[in-house]
C-alpha cells in the first residue's frame, strides 16, 4: 500500500538541509579545507538521489513533491569557514540518523521502506565521514 505520508516526512528530513544549502550557494565558495567540500558534495550528491528517488514514487501514487525552502537562518554562514561549521554539520546529520531511524521504525515494507532505509545508511555514512574529518589530529613532532 502506498505511503506518501512517510515520504513527505523523509523529504522533510533530507532535503532542506546545511548541506544542501551550502551546496546551492555555491560550495566551492565557502573557505575551509577541500576534504570537508569533498565530503559535503558526496553527502548532497547522495540527498539530491533520495529526493528524486522520493519524488519519484510520490509521483507514481499521485502525489506532488513540493520544492521546500531553506530556512532563512542558513544566510548567516555566507562566509564562514567549513571547517568551523564542521561539528555543527556533524550533529545535524546525526539528528537527521535518528529521526531516519525512527521513521523506518513506522514505515510498512516496500519501496518507501526501502528508500527510508537507504537514507539511514547514507546518514550513518557521511556522518562518519565528516566525523572523521572534525576529529582531533596529532601534533607532528620532529625527529
Amino acid at each position: 500500500m502506498p505511503q506518501p505520508a512517510i515520504l513527505q516526512q523523509l523529504l522533510d528530513l533530507i532535503e532542506p538541509t546545511l548541506p544542501m544549502f551550502l551546496a546551492d550557494a555555491g560550495l566551492t565558495t565557502f573557505p575551509g579545507p577541500d576534504s570537508i567540500r569533498a565530503a559535503l558534495g558526496a553527502l548532497v550528491a547522495d540527498q539530491r538521489d533520495l529526493v528524486e528517488r522520493a519524488g519519484t514514487l510520490l509521483d507514481e501514487q499521485g502525489g506532488a513533491a513540493p520544492r521546500r525552502g531553506y530556512p532563512i537562518r542558513y544566510t548567516a554562514f555566507h562566509d564562514v569557514d567549513l571547517a568551523a561549521l564542521l561539528p555543527g554539520l556533524v550533529t545535524g546529520i546525526d539528528q537527521q540518523a535518528a529521526a531516519l531511524d525512527t521513521l523506518l521504525g513506522s514505515t510498512a515494507s516496500g519501496p518507501e521502506a526501502d528508500l527510508v532505509r537507504d537514507a539511514l545508511q547514507s546518514a550513518r555514512f557521511h556522518g562518519d565521514a565528516l566525523r572523521a574529518l572534525a576529529a582531533p589530529r596529532p601534533a607532528a613532532t620532529l625527529s
